[in-house]
């Protein structure tokens, strides 16, 4: 991908926004969608957290072990 439309000085010039247009379809091709997982680099790993299926409480420090909501007692599984 040519970049050199970024050193422009004029942002209103042919080049200058015939490169932006070429970003964007750029990083429109490029994006992916990650279905609301968050993204941690490899080296610093992640804990997954249950939660209740109404929000009442997470399955974390002291609930870590438990298989019932402690606020509407509903099972994990469910």
């Amino acid at each position: 991908m040519d970049k050199s439309w970024i050193d422009e000085k004029d942002r209103f010039s042919s080049k200058y926004t015939a490169g932006v247009e070429s970003f964007i379809q750029f990083s429109r091709k490029n994006i992916v969608e990650f279905d609301n997982k968050i993204l941690c680099p490899n080296w610093l790993g992640y804990t997954k957290i249950d939660a209740c299926k109404y929000d009442c409480a997470l399955f974390w420090k002291e609930n870590e072990n438990e298989n019932f909501c402690p606020v509407c007692k509903i099972s994990l599984d469910s």
